[in-house]
């Protein structure tokens, strides 16, 4: 019985391409089918950033049309914009994948999704920090209903005082407040903007002018 899935024959034509990216696409695992009764209204599955990042690791094998692709970056942009492909459609209805991505605000290390020569490894930055962060809120079966559903972004404002603890601001059309880093972790990303640190992020001359300033909620 021949295989489902294509397998891997050393004997065929390796091809390789270069192609310029404007972002990453991040695929997430599908939920489980089956969920324990007693958790089932409970359950949210989780998955770490690292794992999806594996991609681009230029070993894992993605499959697309029959054919077996490789990933990996050739060279680190100063901002790498990442797209979590949350939405699949079908022939009745569109649908959410509720899987939570776990993530770290600071120090993101691309090193294993980039290939370097051996005398760069040590020299070129490859961590970066969390920018902005998007989200999409709905309930179950609204996935496109906008009386229903609500796009909320997180930003990391530049500092505005030196030595000054590091605030975040949510965005949600009008409303504009300071968010918990712990309550970054927790929404359904569809978009992320990372940094690079070696950008430094200057202080404005004397703190941050009148003409800057923004009205927050606390």
């Amino acid at each position: 019985m021949a295989s489902a899935r294509p397998e891997f024959d050393i004997d065929r034509e390796i091809k390789s391409a270069k192609s310029p990216f404007l972002f990453l696409a991040i695929d997430l695992p599908p939920p489980p089918l089956f969920q324990d009764a007693v958790a089932k209204e409970n359950f949210i599955p989780q998955v770490n950033i690292y794992t999806l990042l594996e991609k681009y690791d230029g070993t894992s094998a993605q499959e697309f049309a029959g054919h077996l692709k490789r990933f990996k970056c050739l060279r680190l942009p100063p901002y790498i914009i990442l797209h979590f492909r949350r939405f699949t459609k079908n022939f009745f209805v569109e649908e959410k994948n509720p899987t939570v991505v776990t993530f770290p605000l600071k120090g993101l290390d691309f090193k294993d999704f980039v290939e370097l020569p051996a005398d760069q490894k040590a020299s070129v930055p490859t961590t970066y920090d969390l920018l902005a962060n998007i989200t999409h809120e709905s309930t179950a079966g609204t996935t496109r209903d906008k009386a229903n559903t609500a796009w909320r972004i997180t930003l990391r404002p530049p500092p505005s005082d030196a030595g000054k603890e590091e605030e975040w601001i949510s965005i949600q059309d009008l409303i504009v407040k300071k968010e918990q880093k712990e309550m970054i972790l927790l929404g359904e990303t569809v978009l992320q903007i990372w940094e690079r640190q070696d950008l430094v992020r200057q202080i404005p001359p004397g703190g941050q002018k009148a003409n800057q300033a923004m009205d927050v909620d606390a």
